[in-house]
């Protein structure tokens, strides 16, 4: 058993290492795996009191903190951990559609309601993914552009809904990121929110990334309006180095998790029986689940607000620090020269890759994957990366967006990276590069 369990850890990834980089989520805070350690050992449900009394009791706790932290009453406001920002993304698009058509619970939807729901051409493929789900297909999902930054036009959102409208459609929910999964940007939630109030139709924000930033004082205006949200989504296993899996759904809504999914299961929820008022699995799209809020919670009770405060800053020093270094390391361009969160987008181009009449003192470039150029620069990005993970001594991500050729994106959310480690990723990229441009045709 013990040689099996080491060629397993031998030949995984070492998320934990300080140079990957390669993910939003990282290396876990030693706290937050005690924490995962002890819910392990107690391999309990929580959906009743009678059996997670202690767990149960954390999880509402921590539901209250972060729903101030959002700027929720919490008195007038719900929700639910689960199994990732997906589900959570799940959960919001189920009550938005039990608050647009509630009688869709018991009688399921009778084909002629045309709901449509809408967000950014750069959000996370999860909104597809559910609305496929949950019966409305694909095609129900409106894609809104996005500016140079990479967040949504409130402008074209608004438009989009008129002529949805206009078509006989019903728009019945909202989608805004806050930290899109490639270029890190956060939607103007004010004007989104003011649009959803005329138009009356559900809020919700994928505050999966983004949602960390409401523990620093210096960043947490990147979320200004998030208060005004119908429901959010968070994930604190990103960024925040909880364990996989952490993520909460936030409601500004009391009752409609249990309105929806409450089923009254008597041989579960009895009515009267000791505490019976705490049970929460009435309220879940689950009756089996996990533990997770006590990872979070117990890692607030040993860090703290200030902590965290000072993880998330230190993040956003380290992107800096990458994006500095870009800007003076020959063959380095960034594809946005200040972005709003810790990911840095950027290419390695070698000097013959550049496009015609190139100033050599721009850092930031305009590539295109129609033009050749950008052909040869999409194919080495992915080439590079290739021998990257083949080496081992390094982990980034890379990925093309919209018409642009494939670039590297660093998710800087390792706590435990060095100006070191930060330095290496450069050189790393530009050893291989060396590698694979000195025996290829490319």
């Amino acid at each position: 058993m013990q040689l099996i369990c080491k060629k397993v850890l031998d030949m995984g990834v070492v998320n934990n290492h300080p140079r990957f980089f390669n993910q939003l989520y990282t290396s876990p805070d030693p706290v937050a795996l005690l924490a995962e350690w002890i819910s392990t050992i107690s391999n309990t449900n929580l959906h009743t009191y009678e059996v997670a009394p202690v767990f149960i009791l954390v999880e509402m706790e921590m539901l209250n903190h972060l729903k101030q932290l959002v700027g929720f009453k919490v008195d007038e406001s719900d929700g639910v951990f689960s199994p990732g920002g997906s589900i959570s993304n799940l959960y919001g698009l189920l009550v938005a559609r039990h608050k647009a058509v509630p009688y869709a619970k018991e009688e399921g939807l009778k084909g002629d309601e045309k709901l449509v729901l809408f967000s950014s051409e750069q959000d996370h493929y999860s909104l597809k993914k559910m609305a496929s789900s949950i019966g409305l297909g694909t095609k129900s999902c409106i894609k809104v552009e996005c500016d140079e930054m990479g967040r949504m036009k409130p402008l074209l959102l608004r438009n989009k809904i008129k002529e949805a409208i206009s078509n006989g459609q019903r728009p019945f929910f909202v989608n805004a990121t806050s930290g899109t999964t490639v270029l890190g940007a956060f939607d103007p939630l004010p004007e989104i929110a003011q649009i959803c109030k005329e138009f009356n139709i559900w809020f919700h924000i994928d505050a999966a990334l983004g949602g960390c930033v409401l523990a620093s004082s210096q960043y947490k205006h990147l979320m200004n309006g998030c208060s005004l949200a119908d429901s959010i989504s968070w994930n604190p296993h990103k960024a925040m180095g909880i364990p996989l899996q952490c993520s909460v759904f936030l409601v500004n809504h009391k009752t409609i998790l249990y309105d929806y999914f409450s089923t009254k299961a008597d041989y579960l929820f009895q009515q009267d029986k000791l505490y019976g008022e705490y049970d929460v699995g009435d309220k879940s799209l689950q009756c089996g689940r996990k533990t997770d809020a006590f990872k979070l919670w117990l890692t607030w009770k040993a860090k703290g607000t200030q902590g965290f405060e000072h993880t998330i800053n230190k993040l956003f020093q380290n992107a800096e620090s990458l994006r500095n270094q870009i800007k003076s390391t020959q063959n380095f361009y960034l594809v946005l020269d200040n972005p709003e969160t810790f990911n840095v987008c950027f290419w390695y181009v070698p000097p013959q890759y550049l496009p015609m009449g190139f100033q050599a003192p721009q850092k930031v470039l305009n590539l295109s994957k129609t033009l050749e150029n950008g052909r040869k620069v999409h194919q080495l990005t992915a080439q590079i990366k290739g021998l990257m993970q083949k080496r081992g001594n390094l982990m980034v991500a890379y990925q093309p967006l919209g018409d642009k050729p494939n670039f590297f994106k660093v998710c800087m959310n390792s706590p435990t990276a060095t100006s070191e480690d930060i330095k290496f990723i450069l050189q790393e990229i530009e050893q291989i590069s060396h590698i694979l441009l000195n025996h290829s045709s490319l």
